[in-house]
């Protein structure tokens, strides 16, 4: 490591001092031009990115409370704190505000369904009871008929029948005792009235017999069939009516039924609102749900512009407010450009130094790489994209962090001997690596076959040689400045 310092420390110096981009050389500059003799050895090819420790396992807070609310309590971040101590409180005074009188709703509501589960029960009872006459009525309506056609009416008729025998027989018995009267009268035995009294009872029998006649007439034409009809007609009217009071007290028991569920349900609406505000209630409070060490949520962007946690704080639904990371399963977080992605693998072995364990190497290994890039890193520079990289920290030291800065070297390839030059030295020219060599006649372009590069130090594969030296900066070219002086 001393020695890959101490290249650093060469090209570094090159650089400053010797800047000749852009201008041809001249001979008699050629001892004042900064080279580097081509190295054979171990090198290692990395990707250096600063890094940040976090808990892989960590429980994230957030606030529950809808809408905003102002922190009135909250714990101090980084420290202990144990399962069930309250994190933050936040103000409850407009919720419990809110639980009176919605406690006030559910006892209103509550009355209501009782009023109407009591009507219902009435509701039911009266239209039973409805039915029951109803039939009851049509039952009599249908007797009162059976009763007249069977019974009334023969008895009726046989009365009439039996009248009028009557009146005929004391019909014939006047007209005997006239006759016999009238023969008396012609012997001078009876006077005249007792004559003209039997002539009177045989006229009233005649009559009587007439009117008894007349009567049973009626009654078989006018008088039965009117009473039939009419009976028939109670028969069918309370048949209607058991119809019309079934209907009714089923649309009654409907609505009393559809009242009963509407209160039972603003019942239920009003209760789950009641629960709800008592929910909220407990959401004021965010209780620890493990052991762990208390730290605050950052904002996911770098213009969030959201205050820090602290008393008076306003706070929203769903806002990230804590971490209680693990402290036994930590991790390096980095941001790899998108130019290096494609050289970082699951698996490869990674370097670390973190803040405050100065002098100190941890290994780890690269655990995840994002798939998509991190949008937050781009609010500068659209065009600059980089992906997050999860690297697994072995053996983490006591006393490490979530928070603490780090430094992750991601080794790429560990060559043991391999010739390598400084990769400024290196340029492009018509799609062609090419560096300048100095010779005795001065510098000459030749092509070379690159490899591997830890942006400081680039393998050469083919084209030069150990020991070879080459120019630190060499001229930059183009097709237009390109001569032939220049090989």
């Amino acid at each position: 490591m001393k020695k890959y310092y101490i290249i650093i420390g060469v090209v570094v110096l090159g650089v400053i001092v010797f800047n000749l981009r852009n201008s041809m050389l001249s001979k008699k500059e050629f001892d004042n031009i900064p080279v580097y003799s081509v190295k054979e050895g171990p090198l290692l090819i990395s990707i250096n990115e600063s890094g940040t420790v976090e808990s892989k396992d960590k429980i994230v807070l957030k606030s529950q409370v809808r809408g905003r609310n102002r922190i009135i309590r909250v714990v101090e971040e980084g420290r202990l704190v144990k399962k069930g101590d309250v994190l933050v409180e936040l103000d409850s005074g407009e919720l419990e505000e809110k639980e009176i009188s919605q406690q006030i709703q559910v006892e209103n509501a509550d009355a209501n369904l009782i009023t109407a589960r009591e009507t219902l029960a009435i509701t039911t009872n009266q239209v039973e009871a409805d039915n029951e006459k109803a039939i009851l009525t049509l039952k009599f309506a249908k007797l009162d008929l059976e009763k007249y056609i069977d019974g009334e009416y023969p008895q009726q008729l046989q009365q009439q029948e039996a009248d009028i025998a009557i009146q005929s027989e004391e019909l014939e018995r006047n007209k005997d005792e006239l006759v016999w009267s009238e023969k008396l009268a012609d012997k001078s035995y009876i006077t005249r009235s007792e004559l003209q009294a039997d002539e009177l009872a045989v006229k009233k029998s005649m009559l009587n017999l007439q009117i008894a006649e007349n009567k049973l007439a009626v009654l078989k034409k006018y008088t039965h069939p009117q009473q039939v009809e009419l009976l028939k007609s109670d028969v069918k009217q309370a048949e209607m009516a058991l119809d019309r009071t079934a209907k009714k007290g089923r649309a009654d028991i409907i609505k009393t039924e559809a009242n009963y569920r509407a209160r039972q349900s603003e019942f239920n609406q009003q209760t789950s609102r009641l629960k709800d505000v008592r929910e909220q209630l407990v959401f004021c409070k965010i209780i620890a749900p493990a052991d762990g060490m208390v730290v605050y949520s950052k904002g996911s962007h770098r213009w969030d512009t959201r205050e820090p946690l602290d008393v008076g704080v306003e706070v929203s639904e769903r806002q990230n407010l804590l971490e209680l990371p693990a402290q036994s399963n930590m991790i390096i977080k980095v941001s790899i450009p998108e130019a290096s992605i494609s050289k970082i693998k699951v698996g490869q072995a990674v370097l670390i130094t973190i803040e405050g364990f100065p002098e100190q190497t941890f290994n780890g290994s690269v655990e995840t790489i994002a798939i998509l890039p991190d949008t937050s890193r781009s609010w500068m520079n659209p065009e600059l994209k980089f992906y997050d990289c999860k690297i697994t920290l072995n053996d983490p030291p006591d006393g490490i962090r979530p928070g603490n800065s780090c430094n992750a070297e991601i080794v790429l390839n560990k060559f043991d001997n391999v010739i390598y030059i400084p990769d400024q030295c290196v340029q492009i020219f018509k799609n062609q690596p090419i560096v300048f060599v100095m010779t005795k006649s001065g510098p000459e372009r030749r092509n070379v076959e690159t490899g591997l590069s830890n942006k400081i130090m680039v393998v050469i594969e083919e084209g030069l040689e150990v020991g070879v030296e080459v120019l630190l900066a060499p001229p930059l070219i183009s097709e237009a400045n390109d001569k032939e002086t220049i090989k």
